[in-house]
């Protein structure tokens, strides 16, 4: 067995659980920060019931979609929300662009010369851009935070939010 690779995996593990830890530890800072209660969260953004519990205990991630409007409430990044960046907002975000974030991957694959190579080294399985295109949706936030963290490019950036492909940061957090 290649240890060089069992290393790579590793340390992509670590970074996803490390992923959630952050962003459970940013939830619960922007709900005593703007004064609401995980209840009180789920009922005003139409998370079902105990959906942002699940969240802050690490037990999954939300969706894109679910990440996106909390981000939207608590008017801050992605990537702030899952430890990437720890500026709170980049101004102004759009809405997440479906078209946008297919064609900044098809840009992403080229780059890296072949579809294997980039699902290779974002520690992904091929499988996954056919399934994304079949669904036309977008992959689950982690493998989102696996492209954007190899590639050192903003979550917001990815997902068609801003055409600012740079993360924001001071210091590097993960």
């Amino acid at each position: 067995m290649n240890f060089g690779f069992v290393l790579k995996v590793l340390y992509f593990f670590i970074k996803q659980n490390v992923m959630k830890i952050i962003m459970d530890f940013k939830l619960k800072s922007l709900c005593i920060e703007n004064k609401i209660n995980s209840l009180k969260l789920e009922k005003i953004l139409n998370i079902p019931n105990a959906r942002l519990g699940k969240y802050i205990k690490q037990e999954f991630y939300p969706s894109v979609n679910r990440a996106v409007i909390l981000s939207n409430y608590f008017n801050c990044s992605l990537d702030y929300l899952v430890g990437l960046s720890p500026v709170k907002q980049n101004g102004k975000l759009n809405a997440p662009n479906l078209k946008k974030f297919f064609n900044r991957l098809d840009w992403l694959i080229l780059e890296e010369k072949s579809i294997t190579s980039f699902f290779k080294n974002c520690q992904l399985a091929k499988t996954n851009i056919i399934r994304w295109k079949k669904m036309n949706d977008f992959p689950r936030l982690e493998n989102l935070f696996l492209i954007s963290d190899y590639y050192k490019i903003s979550l917001d950036y990815l997902t068609g939010r801003t055409d600012k492909m740079e993360i924001n940061y001071e210091h590097e957090i993960l």
